[in-house]
């Protein structure tokens, strides 16, 4: 957990939480482990994520938020 936070910390370019799960004996299905922490997050955009993940790219949140903002039925 602490490499990939440290990579978005490192790349995304925007102010993040990161709300982490652990659901080794996968009790919990993956869309039922996700709708199990959207009401704790503060931000309005969500990004799933597996902690198996390395992003490349720079301020690729700022990408992200610029086609939610650039095109409102995104949703």
């Amino acid at each position: 957990m602490a490499q990939v936070s440290e990579n978005i910390a490192q790349t995304i370019g925007l102010p993040f939480e990161i709300i982490s799960v652990s659901n080794p004996d996968a009790r919990m299905g993956i869309c039922e482990v996700y709708n199990s922490r959207i009401d704790k997050a503060k931000y309005d955009l969500l990004c799933f994520m597996h902690e198996d993940l390395l992003i490349k790219t720079k301020d690729w949140g700022k990408v992200v938020h610029s086609y939610f903002q650039a095109d409102e039925q995104l949703v």
